[in-house]
């Protein structure tokens, strides 16, 4: 089950989900999406989950189609994790449209 703490979203490589991607994972093998270059390489979004129950240092980097396939409960804290996030473009992007014209003036 997903925790709703400590959420976080990127653009990685799709071989890049699950256990290789725990802190302890990484430092032991080092960074599955290392050589991934966002520029050139296709990728997908992926997002940090916090699992319930377990420390922080157990969280793993999980796409939208992973965590469906393991038919995790809590998608909903994604779905709403998602939506606050495009709130918050929305109104950064607002922001720029009513403040940045005025920035110059002062």
């Amino acid at each position: 089950m997903l925790d709703n703490k400590g959420a976080d979203c990127s653009l990685l490589s799709f071989a890049a989900t699950g256990a290789s991607t725990t802190v302890y994972a990484t430092e032991a093998n080092g960074n599955p999406s290392a050589d991934f270059d966002p520029e050139k390489d296709e990728g997908e979004v992926q997002y940090l989950i916090k699992w319930k129950g377990w420390s922080y240092i157990h969280s793993t980097w999980e796409s939208e189609e992973s965590l469906q396939q393991q038919k995790v409960k809590g998608l909903k804290k994604l779905e709403n994790f998602k939506k606050k996030e495009e709130e918050i473009k929305r109104w950064y992007a607002l922001l720029q449209l009513v403040i940045w014209p005025w920035a110059n003036v002062f």
